[in-house]
């Protein structure tokens, strides 16, 4: 008999003492025992350490990394370089996971052994009707779902938030020798974005699972997305810049010969894909509204220089005004902020007044 496969869970620790035995205790209770548990503590100041070595001291699949502070992308790299299962699972420190996780996902990669990553849905706490963690999500189609990296492409690029694939690690279980010597971006916030839009391209097989299997704190106070706009927008620099560098690599590597698999997306395809997924994120930001000319006001010297890189990029979209927007955008950003947008919106307020009068 074959034994079943090690899995490593890499759990990032940075100040989390109240939240991180929650954390630890959903997945040393996992019905799929054979883990390795990788706690990275990231220079925490607080007890957290502490418990990362309490918990050791109980369970031998446990192994702790005390390091300096090299914020969450270094904590994850950190634990990758040491990880020895055959699958990897990231989870944040202050959140936690369903019981029956990752033996789904265990069962799920022995029923489909061609597998690259599974991806299973998140639970938000401050969500009002969402199914519970544990429950299918009935809003999800997709339920059981195969995916080649071209498909899987066409929904993570192309039809961005509240698309078939989010950009966050957590709700996702990952072939180790898929993400091969990936890692995340250092330095920056919004890494999964960065680090999801370079592993894609080489995705072969890819599966959603219905299943509500992760539970993420939203707005903790202290967190890195703590919503502060005034930080929050000028930080998103940073993924901007980014894709952008993504994108020239990929032309680099192109230029000199990289080929890629047959089973595949092809280079060009991964190029149009991440440039089609920028302008996207600029013409519908995630993190605040747009309607607000504070929060337009706030984007626009971060997104014009992008928008002038993006212009000599095609754009793809199943969406008919997005390409319009796009269009109107490349041509004069400025009269899109200042004119169109307004207008848009300004249409939008009196349509709903006009129907609720009716």
């Amino acid at each position: 008999m074959n034994a079943p496969p090690l899995i490593s869970i890499i759990i990032p620790v940075y100040n989390v003492e109240d939240y991180l035995r929650e954390c630890v205790e959903s997945v040393i209770k996992q019905t799929y025992p054979h883990l390795e548990i990788i706690l990275v503590d990231d220079g925490s100041t607080d007890g957290s350490g502490a418990i990362c070595d309490e918990y050791a001291s109980k369970d031998n699949r446990i192994r702790v990394v005390h390091q300096k502070n090299k914020g969450l992308s270094g904590a994850r790299n950190s634990g990758l370089d040491i990880a020895t299962g055959r699958y990897i699972i990231f989870i944040d420190s202050d959140d936690y996971i369903w019981e029956g996780t990752i033996q789904g996902y265990a069962s799920l990669f022995s029923q489909y052994p061609d597998l690259d990553l599974i991806e299973s849905n998140l639970y938000y706490s401050n969500s009002t009707d969402a199914p519970v963690i544990g429950q299918d999500d009935c809003n999800d189609t997709f339920h059981i779902t195969t995916l080649t990296g071209k498909e899987l492409w066409k929904h993570f690029a192309l039809i961005v938030y509240g698309s078939i694939s989010i950009p966050h690690v957590g709700n996702k279980c990952y072939r180790r020798d898929f993400i091969g010597e990936q890692r995340f971006k250092e330095g920056h916030v919004w890494e999964d974005i960065e680090f999801h839009l370079r592993l894609y391209g080489r995705v072969r097989h890819y599966l959603k699972w219905s299943k509500v299997t992760y539970f993420y704190r939203e707005n903790r106070p202290g967190a890195i997305t703590e919503r502060d706009y005034h930080k929050l927008i000028p930080s998103y620099q940073g993924h901007y810049e980014n894709t952008k560098q993504i994108i020239l690599d990929l032309e680099r590597e192109r230029d000199n010969g990289v080929c890629y698999s047959e089973d595949t997306i092809s280079i060009d395809e991964h190029i149009k894909y991440v440039a089609s997924r920028f302008m996207t994120d600029i013409l519908y930001p995630p993190f605040g509204d747009m309607s607000d000319f504070r929060i337009r006001r706030l984007y626009a010297p971060i997104q014009a220089p992008y928008i002038k890189f993006l212009r000599r990029y095609p754009y793809e979209s199943i969406r008919s005004y997005q390409l319009r927007e796009r269009n109107i955008a490349v041509y004069s950003f400025t009269f899109y902020i200042k004119v169109y947008l307004p207008l848009i919106f300004k249409c939008r307020s009196i349509c709903s007044r006009f129907n609720r009068f009716n």
